[in-house]
Parts: structure tokens; sequence; C-alpha cells
């Protein structure tokens, strides 16, 4: 939807506090997820390489796998968390679209 709309309809959305907020939202997320898409691929490679850590002489063992599980869920949840974003700008340039019209 925003990549459909008119482009001074985008840039005036932008000047908005509102669409400065959400952007910036949205730029943060996309950060955030592709250092979790990164951390997971990169653990992925020690874990199928057989990259285990024993500490105390097995009496704790670190398990990487459920340390790779768990960067796998962190990447969905940022996944998912981009996703709601997206939609709420879409929505957002989608009222302000309507309302600039109007005003016009």
């Amino acid at each position: 939807m925003y990549e459909f709309t008119k482009k001074d309809i985008r840039n005036k959305f932008k000047e908005t506090s509102y669409g400065k907020k959400i952007n910036s939202y949205l730029l943060m997320g996309v950060i955030l997820f592709l250092i979790s898409l990164i951390t997971s691929v990169i653990l992925s490679f020690y874990i199928y390489n057989g990259f285990n850590v024993d500490f105390f002489d097995d009496v704790i063992i670190f398990n990487m796998n459920r340390v790779c599980y768990l960067s796998y869920s962190i990447t969905i949840f940022f996944t998912m968390i981009l996703v709601y974003l997206d939609g709420k700008r879409d929505g957002a340039i989608r009222q302000f679209e309507l309302s600039y019209n109007k005003s016009k």
C-alpha cells in the first residue's frame, strides 16, 4: 500500500510527527531483525559443524541447540513486529491520503 501511493503524499506523510515515528520504529525493527537473522545464521553454522562448549568437566553442559532455537524465535518475533509495523504504516498512510484529498 505504501509503495503504491503517490510520491508527494508519501513525502507529506513522512513530514508529520506520526509518519516520522512510524518510519523510525520500522527502521529500528529492520535493524534488529537483521542483527537477529545474522546471529541465527552464525549460530546455525556453529551447531552444524559440531560446536559444543563444555564447562567444569561435564558438570555443566552448555547446549548450543537451545541458544540457536532461541535466536530463531527472536528472529520470528522481529518478523512479526515488522509485519505489524508495515501494516500500521499502510493504514496510517491510507488515512492520511483520505484526509489529504478531502482538504484539497
